[in-house]
């Protein structure tokens, strides 16, 4: 899977998504939320190597109950983010995309140990806890961050910019989640109000060949809830505007939707990363009063 992105006039970003292991899918879905998971303990830890006493770890940041079908799926998702490589060109037109310069590959996760199903299966039957060994022994349950991603989210300026207790209250809204992290990414270092383009958001948002406008729509829905979440300190707004004429073409210019995006408060201090906090779960409650009025 590939994606393009345009940003400003001189800079072009084409990322790349690739399953790299025989018989396993790329990520989808909440994947991205256990992802979020394992860096915020990573980071919390200061330590690239996640090593946890049990599944309900991970799967209490995630705000999971820890059923038994759960675990299945913990290391369903561990599995098929272990076998992804990310591939970033970036390049001064979208022509010199096709050069491949400036490229970076990364593999998200270096190692992976994962429980078997045998061990889940009896984890189910015995409370839910993979216990851990010790630390030294091979049998430990742990997944290792890529030596280049890891070097990369530790810098402060790319440390989370949304606290994992924000995250997960999109955790059943992926489209919802990436925009928040969008919105995150691009207010915080705004330095005045900026559009991403009809294009960019299109090729960002659009599910198959879903109409612009049915687009539009959905992500005006969900800047409603992110503006719920956040308590309104993201600068963000859906805007309209013409598209630009064609030299000796007549009639009415078409009408193309953007995002405008300003200078907001940051959602997580500068160089800090949150704690988890069980209280962020009445602002989910408050979150679905909201999406369901």
């Amino acid at each position: 899977m590939t994606r393009k992105l345009r940003f400003g006039e001189q800079m072009f970003v084409q990322v790349e998504y690739k399953a790299v292991e025989d018989g396993v899918p790329l990520p989808f879905g909440e994947d991205r939320c256990v992802l979020a998971a394992v860096l915020h303990l990573a980071l919390t830890r200061d330590d690239p190597v996640v090593k946890f006493e049990s599944a309900n770890e991970i799967l209490k940041l995630l705000g999971m109950q820890g059923g038994g079908r759960d675990y299945e799926r913990l290391r369903e998702r561990l599995k098929r983010l272990g076998g992804l490589m990310i591939t970033i060109v970036a390049a001064s037109s979208e022509e010199g995309l096709a050069e491949r310069s400036d490229l970076r590959r990364n593999l998200v996760f270096g190692e992976e140990h994962l429980p078997t199903r045998e061990e889940i299966k009896a984890a189910e039957g015995g409370g839910g806890e993979l216990t851990r060994p010790s630390v030294d022994d091979e049998a430990s349950r742990y997944v290792i961050v890529s030596g280049d991603l890891w070097e990369r989210v530790r810098r402060s300026r790319n440390r989370f910019l949304v606290p994992l207790e924000l995250l997960r209250m999109f955790r059943d809204l992926p489209a919802a989640w990436d925009l928040l992290v969008v919105l995150a990414a691009r207010c915080s270092g705004a330095q005045k109000e900026s559009l991403i383009p009809h294009d960019a958001l299109m090729e960002m948002f659009r599910e198959g060949k879903e109409p612009a406008r049915k687009v539009v729509y959905r992500l005006q829905r969900y800047l409603e809830l992110i503006h719920v979440a956040t308590g309104g300190r993201l600068n963000a707004k859906i805007v309209e505007y013409a598209a630009q004429r064609k030299p000796g073409k007549r009639g009415r210019p078409k009408k193309l939707w953007g995002l405008a995006v300003g200078p907001s408060e940051r959602l997580v201090p500068k160089g800090r990363v949150l704690s988890v906090d069980d209280g962020v779960w009445a602002g989910r409650r408050q979150l679905k009063a909201a999406s369901e009025s």
